[in-house]
């Protein structure tokens, strides 16, 4: 079978996460994770009400904690959280969960707020 020679091939690496409000990749699709046998994304709720979506990561570039590690209404029993923006726009992206209890594993991964990141072409 002969490729049409106009036709790009695939791409063939994975998808980026990408800030919504700059473009700074922040995660790959590789990195998705699961965690504490809970879906990649899943809707969370805090004790004011507010809802979100929230996609797993095991490891997250171009983000900064801007608060100190708290346990304080944790969604992650087990594991302190501390708000990350992106390191480019200063966008509130999420939360690092640092583990607490020597019984949980990873020992860190990060909580990305559904709608403040966008998937991106991988081959861009």
């Amino acid at each position: 079978m002969l490729l049409n020679p106009v036709s790009p091939l695939p791409c063939a690496r994975p998808y980026r996460i990408v800030c919504a409000g700059c473009g700074a990749t922040v995660s790959t699709e590789f990195d998705l994770a699961g965690i504490m046998s809970r879906p990649i994304r899943k809707e969370y709720q805090n004790t004011q009400g507010f809802k979100c979506e929230v996609l797993t990561v095991a490891s997250a570039t171009n983000v900064a904690p801007t608060t100190e590690p708290t346990s304080d209404f944790t969604w992650f029993e087990g594991y302190a959280w501390s708000v990350v923006q992106c390191l480019r726009c200063s966008a509130h992206l999420g939360w690092k969960y640092s583990a607490v209890s020597p019984e949980v594993d990873p020992l860190s991964f990060f909580g990305l707020i559904a709608d403040r990141v966008a998937k991106a072409d991988p081959c861009d």
